[in-house]
């Protein structure tokens, strides 16, 4: 478990994004065993099946990877009908964006903001 200071801090890392890129409409930060440590979606969602999900995606990923000896995966987007899923590992922790459709030009800046989020968070973990 995380403290709540930490915890605040992911939540204004989650924030700082969700206000820089306005077609992001959920952000989700957890480990990938299942931990969720903050999140937020704009309609009320289900985060724990959310992450749950994300995790199947991440290991099925991560299985074909080693297979094919590619490594371990680091991101996944989802190309759904009404929008995108971003899944973003970096091993220690993860975070899932839902973005919606007028996200499809910004995808490049959704993946940049997510990467370097990934990394902020991952750090106030150590």
């Amino acid at each position: 478990m995380v403290t709540a200071e930490v915890k605040k801090n992911i939540e204004d890392e989650l924030n700082a994004v969700m206000d820089h890129i306005p077609a992001i409409e959920g952000l989700i930060a957890f480990r990938p065993k299942g931990e969720i440590l903050a999140g937020q979606t704009l309609t009320e969602l289900n985060h724990n099946e959310i992450v749950e999900y994300s995790m199947a995606i991440v290991n099925g990923a991560s299985s074909l990877g080693k297979v094919v000896d590619k490594g371990t995966i680091g991101e996944i987007d989802v190309d759904c009908t009404n929008g995108f899923v971003v899944v973003i590992n970096s091993g220690d922790v993860a975070l899932t964006a839902l973005a919606g459709q007028d996200a499809r030009a910004e995808l490049g800046l959704v993946r940049l903001n997510l990467k370097t989020a990934l990394e902020n968070i991952a750090n106030l973990l150590k």
